[in-house]
């Protein structure tokens, strides 16, 4: 026998369509409203490898959902090159990057001049007030009154020796010339300006004399005769970071230290030398892009921009600048507070119970213009030929 169809199946299955609808817009409504309670906003950064721990940014994040009762998630992006932060900051890609000082007024970036960047609100970062003097309020950090990078890390671009070759600790960039050194220690092949500043250096000259940037008042026979020797006499050139594996047997080197953690855990005595003439310097903050210049109905631009602040305060507090300036990257803390952390040693060895030396001794890059830094590429890849 036919089983008979039941009756007005369509009308049936509308009810059920009809209910099904109806659950997914509550459901819906219900989400909507726990993404604008509770869903994640998303900070992005854009720094080194190696300037953001997980540890660290998991901490952070739970900090700020328990301060503010909303969760952030922090989105980390490494740059491979100082182009990356102005093409972050320019396309919008990013919206905290690192930016290392004399870059933020380079007539090729314009950084705070274009716009591109927002003045901090010191209110929110209560740490900047207890960074080392030479480090506050910076000429290449402010414009019209109004703070645009906090810098967290800081360093020369030094001359690292092997402590069990050379004896005593060198005192002048001049020890490049001695030729009992020759073919026994490494240069940067990218960074032609401190190949020149070296140079400049090694024969004498006070940097913190801006004339000596000038193309013209450098030029002469002698410096272009220790130039050439500079380059030729080195065991190889490296191309961004002096590689351990690469100095380890060698007298010395210039560069950012970025070997000098992984020398010594490897039993080798490798420092730092204080030198008579001073060391060239560089001091990486965070700056904050317009990108969070403004509100929409996608992100919440004013929270992000307080969290922003709060993760600049995060990197000058105690335990960062630790663990990450002085331990990971062997390089100075901006924060005096950081200090209760160390031994007598690593206080003095930091310079941090003389702070002086960062006014004198520490010499930071000055920004250059486009023909001063064209003079000096021009001549560095002559001195290459030769």
């Amino acid at each position: 026998m036919t089983r008979k169809p039941k009756p007005y199946p369509f009308i049936r299955n509308m009810k059920k369509i009809t209910m099904l609808l109806v659950l997914a817009i509550a459901f819906s409504l219900l989400s909507s409203g726990a993404n604008n309670s509770y869903a994640a906003e998303v900070l992005r950064i854009l720094g080194w490898e190696g300037y953001f721990p997980k540890e660290k940014i998991d901490e952070f994040e739970s900090y700020i959902t328990k301060k503010y009762g909303k969760a952030i998630s922090i989105k980390i992006q490494t740059a491979t090159d100082e182009q990356d932060f102005f093409n972050a900051i320019r396309g919008q890609t990013s919206d905290v990057v690192l930016a290392t000082h004399n870059y933020l007024k380079d007539e090729r970036f314009n950084y705070i001049k274009n716009k591109m960047i927002l003045p901090i609100n010191l209110e929110n970062v209560p740490n900047y007030s207890t960074l080392i003097p030479a480090f506050q309020k910076m000429e290449a950090h402010v414009d019209d009154g109004l703070v645009f990078s906090v810098p967290f890390i800081a360093g020369p671009y030094g001359l690292y020796y092997n402590a069990d070759i050379v004896k005593p600790e060198p005192e002048s960039w001049s020890i490049f010339w001695d030729e009992r050194y020759a073919g026994q220690y490494a240069v940067s092949l990218e960074s032609y300006e401190n190949n020149v500043y070296i140079t400049v250096m090694g024969l004498g000259r006070d940097m913190r004399n801006k004339d000596n940037f000038t193309i013209k008042n450098i030029m002469n026979s002698e410096f272009t005769s220790r130039l050439n020797a500079l380059a030729k006499n080195a065991d190889h050139h490296f191309e961004i970071y002096e590689k351990a594996e690469k100095i380890e047997n060698l007298a010395f080197s210039t560069g950012w230290g970025a070997a000098l953690g992984e020398l010594n855990k490897k039993g080798k005595n490798w420092k730092l030398a204080n030198l008579s003439e001073g060391s060239m310097g560089w001091v990486d903050g965070f700056v904050i892009g317009n990108s969070l210049a403004r509100d929409d109905n996608q992100r919440d631009y004013q929270f992000l921009k307080k969290v922003a602040e709060e993760w600049m305060n995060f990197t000058l507090s105690p335990k960062f600048q630790l663990d990450v300036s002085i331990r990971f990257w062997s390089a100075f803390p901006t924060n005096l507070s950081v200090k209760p952390l160390l031994t007598a040693e690593e206080i003095t060895s930091l310079h941090l119970d003389d702070l002086n030396y960062f006014e004198e001794n520490l010499i930071l890059f000055p920004t250059l213009t486009k023909r001063q830094r064209n003079g000096m590429k021009k001549i560095w890849e002559k001195a290459l030929k030769k």
